[in-house]
């Protein structure tokens, strides 16, 4: 990648035109028309763009490194973050185990029919109706706290710069709908260079390769996927999370309040360093091991782990010539 495609695909990262590009930076369109038609740039114009754009001078110039720079960020960055850019990945990461996850998440996405059946049909819906089913919530309320606990980890790892497992490294390429060799640019794995993507496939371990077949991962990541606001929001996502990585725009996990955060973590200043439960969020950890179950004929130490287990066991001569276990 030379100068004028690195140039372009900046422009791109920030999802702006070439004149929105320029104006902000104070140059002129032309300027970098000229550019990117392959001029040499002057070093005081080249500096106003890498400036304002938070870009980093090593990416653009030499091709090494992340395309965009941290930087501190202001409680207002922290607002449009929240609120505007990312909001569907803070959402989802801050409220996976809270009970009022379902409803807030379709509140995110703008989805209003939220009392009516969502009918997702794959291969294995069946299962995730019957767990669904088990538990006395929605099918698509199972699937998004599955993705939702998977987001979480992933978001907490590239907050610490530490490596994603092959499991997560499969699930963001997926949904993220990013090829294997842009995330190895941007971020560290637990693989080599030389590992292909079907080698990280067939790393996955058999069970954990089920339970991905069992959630719709497949359906949910391919071309038929389906046309729903709450699916796309999964989706949604985790391409923003990749964007913010993209963009140097990660921002730091709280572990103790499970809040993500670019400026200072809003519970800290409020609760301290200490756990909280906010009765407007009630945060039920392990879920849905603490939910009642009234059903008599159902055991009351049920929980979704166990029923995945039973299912696996149930059917894993079956599954096992469906699926390339390897």
């Amino acid at each position: 990648m030379n100068f004028k495609k690195r140039l372009k695909y900046i422009i791109s990262e920030l999802s702006m035109s070439r004149r929105q590009f320029a104006d902000a930076a104070d140059v002129s369109i032309r300027l970098i028309e000229n550019w990117i038609k392959g001029a040499s740039p002057r070093l005081d114009s080249l500096e106003k763009v890498i400036l304002k754009h938070n870009i980093n001078p090593n990416f653009l110039i030499l091709g090494e490194g992340r395309p965009f720079l941290k930087k501190k960020w202001s409680r207002m960055d922290e607002k449009e973050f929240r609120e505007a850019d990312y909001k569907e990945f803070v959402f989802l990461v801050e409220h996976a185990d809270d009970i009022n996850l379902f409803l807030g998440f379709c509140k995110i996405v703008g989805f209003k029919d939220y009392t009516k059946p969502i009918h997702f049909e794959y291969k294995w819906s069946w299962a995730v109706s019957f767990l669904a089913k088990i538990f006395g919530v929605p099918s698509v309320e199972v699937l998004l706290r599955f993705y939702a606990s998977i987001l979480r980890k992933i978001v907490s790892k590239f907050a610490n710069d530490a490596p994603l497992d092959h499991t997560e490294v499969f699930v963001l390429c997926s949904l993220g709908r990013i090829s294997f060799e842009e995330l190895k640019k941007l971020t560290p794995l637990v693989v080599t260079k030389k590992v292909e993507f079907r080698e990280i496939e067939k790393s996955i371990p058999f069970k954990t390769k089920w339970k991905l077949e069992l959630y719709g991962l497949q359906a949910l990541s391919g071309e038929a996927a389906p046309d729903n606001l709450v699916f796309k929001g999964i989706q949604k996502a985790f391409e923003k999370l990749l964007k913010a990585v993209r963009r140097q725009e990660i921002p730091s996990f709280c572990w103790p309040h499970d809040r993500v955060y670019w400026s200072k973590c809003p519970a800290c200043s409020l609760y301290g360093a200490k756990k909280y439960v906010n009765e407007d969020e009630l945060n039920v950890s392990e879920w849905p091991d603490k939910v009642n179950l009234s059903k008599e004929n159902v055991d009351p130490d049920m929980t979704i782990e166990k029923l995945e287990s039973t299912i696996i066991e149930s059917f894993k001569q079956h599954v096992s010539n469906e699926i390339d276990i390897g």
